[in-house]
């Protein structure tokens, strides 16, 4: 889940028009387009008509009035800015920065301009650049408290969390009743695993008397999400119903109690709060075509488009064959890793990969969606495994895996160790907090009997390189391509013992006896306390006692792995699953 950001809004285009002494917009628009009808190849009439429209919030022709203007005149540097923060304000993050850098290179003066570079630069995932521009920006204008909000986010995006917090406090203490850096302090706080601190912070925020009913809002979404990362989901509850009647609508609170209910198993609410996700997780995507309410579709086909992760995937495509049952064709779109192993699912149709040109259909659905349709309680999950095939390979395809050679009295034991990485910073912390130290693993793993494999892919499998040369472990990393050819080695191996991350989702879904070593918070797919799965009938799962401690759950897999191989142990304590 991911925490609220402070506010990032923009101020309206720094040179504006004079208004009108009475005030009429309307009346200001007339008069700019009454402008342009005497001169019509007048740049700044262009310019001062697009401001007139951005103040009416008509955004849209703002931008091709600031775009004539600049056909106009490619040196009117107000009219790049102004077009930056029109294409700031509609999310075109690519367009404002290139708007924004011509402005700069016309007039670095601008009011402003180097903290709306900034804010662009921060939206679109580039915090070394927007700690530059943010920097130029405190230099011209050493009270520009935004400039300073934002540069303390961007120094998160690096993982500063040290240096973003204390950005924060010093803005606090220059302006202690501003609630905007009591957020971003809570944020720093949080992201540095401070739990205690970001919750005083928060606490002393919604302490103000001068804060709005929207960063009310923020203070107590932020609060929730908290409670929820260090499991007190009852206190996170609370904080998001409070934060719902405030703003019924707000996408963040649903999400959080989404996953609230997710977590207790209540899927009828939990699944439909999920489609709070748009846009609050995920952008949505526009189809000309209707979305699928779970009827049957007679000779329609549907395309079932999978805008989430690839574990997501993996559990999630049980529901396929179920999906196919009530349409005459069904297509699916994966990323390309996936396309054969997806492809021979039962049911499905066509695949096709991510980015490629989608077939002709009448119905469409994202994977995340169906689970609302098809499964009002736990009791209706698809548990039946394996529903994933591991298919060979052809001459469309890698290579066939090599079967792996058994002598008598040995154990293969497949591995993986490290969660997938993401740029943001909550999947940052995601691959942080789930991913186990590898020798570590190999430690509670260690027996005569066993032969240990390495299903882990991607820059996590150099951590094998640490290991001493005396560890035997055959690492299969380089020889596969994709998730068939991970499935053809998994179905060869007698146990899987991976972290959350999509060898566990693979493993499950192939029926294999799987342990999942678990974070102190998972995902709500793993509830909390169980050792068992609802969705994985052949898994067991070993949850970490204390955040970040890795110990418990790695003793317990050693004590059932020496029991599993026969072998008597002196342990006589509970084995925390």
């Amino acid at each position: 889940m991911a925490p609220e950001i402070i506010n990032r809004s923009v101020d309206r285009p720094p040179l504006a028009i004079a208004p009108s002494p009475e005030g009429d917009l309307e009346a200001d628009l007339r008069r700019c387009q009454g402008a342009i009808a005497a001169a019509p190849d007048d740049a700044l009439a262009y310019k001062n008509l697009g401001n007139a429209l951005v103040a009416l919030d008509r955004w849209a022709a703002a931008e091709r009035a600031y775009r004539r203007a600049l056909e106009l005149d490619d040196t009117l540097a107000a009219a790049a800015a102004n077009l930056g923060h029109v294409l700031l304000k509609r999310r075109e993050l690519p367009g404002a920065i290139a708007a924004y850098g011509r402005a700069l290179e016309l007039d670095e003066t601008l009011p402003k301009l180097w903290r709306l570079m900034g804010s662009a630069l921060l939206e679109m995932g580039d915090p070394a650049g927007t700690i530059a521009a943010l920097d130029r920006a405190i230099a011209a204008d050493e009270s520009d408290e935004v400039a300073r909000w934002l540069l303390g986010s961007a120094r998160q995006g690096v993982g500063d969390f040290d240096g973003a917090a204390a950005i924060f406090a010093a803005a606090i203490a220059r302006s202690p009743d501003r609630p905007e850096p009591y957020l971003g302090l809570a944020q720093a706080h949080f992201y540095g695993e401070r739990f205690e601190d970001a919750i005083a912070t928060v606490e002393q925020g919604l302490k103000l008397d001068g804060r709005s009913p929207e960063q009310t809002v923020k203070l107590w979404v932020q609060l929730g999400v908290i409670y929820y990362e260090i499991t007190e989901l009852d206190r996170a509850a609370e904080c998001f119903e409070r934060a719902l009647a405030l703003d019924p609508d707000h996408a963040d609170a649903h999400w959080g109690r989404a996953n609230i209910w997710l977590h207790r198993g209540d899927y009828q609410n939990g699944f439909r709060e999920f489609e709070w996700r748009w846009p609050a997780v995920l952008p949505r995507r526009e189809f000309e075509q209707p979305a699928w309410e779970g009827e049957f579709l007679g000779d329609r086909t549907l395309l079932v488009y999978t805008q989430c992760g690839l574990g997501d995937i993996l559990h999630l495509a049980r529901y396929l064959p179920l999906v196919a049952e009530r349409c005459d064709r069904l297509w699916v779109e994966v990323p390309s890793a996936m396309v054969r192993l997806v492809g021979a699912i039962a049911g499905v149709d066509g695949v096709v990969a991510a980015g490629e040109p989608l077939p002709p259909f009448e119905v469409q659905i994202s994977l995340l969606s169906i689970p609302k349709l098809l499964t009002p309680h736990m009791a209706a999950i698809p548990r039946t495994v394996p529903y994933l095939p591991a298919p060979s390979g052809d001459a469309n395809s890698s290579a066939k895996m090599p079967a792996i050679a058994k002598a008598p009295g040995e154990f293969h034991i497949g591995i993986a160790w490290a969660s997938g990485r993401q740029p943001s910073l909550d999947g940052q912390r995601d691959h942080r907090t789930r991913s186990c130290p590898v020798a570590d693993l190999v430690v509670a793993l260690d027996h005569p009997a066993v032969r240990l494999h390495g299903l882990q892919v991607g820059p996590d499998r150099a951590a094998l390189d640490a290991l001493p040369p005396t560890v035997p472990i055959h690492d299969w990393g380089a020889t596969i391509q994709d998730f068939a050819d991970t499935a053809a080695i998994a179905q060869q191996l007698d146990l899987i013992v991976s972290v959350d991350t999509s060898v566990a989702h693979l493993a499950g879904g192939l029926g294999l006896e799987t342990w999942v070593l678990l974070p102190h918070m998972p995902n709500w797919r793993w509830q909390l306390n169980r050792v068992d799965c609802p969705w994985y009938p052949t898994m067991a799962l070993f949850r970490q006692e204390r955040r970040g401690d890795w110990a418990a759950p790695l003793g317990a897999v050693r004590t059932l792995l020496r029991r599993r191989l026969g072998e008597p142990t002196s342990d006589r304590g509970v084995i925390h699953g």
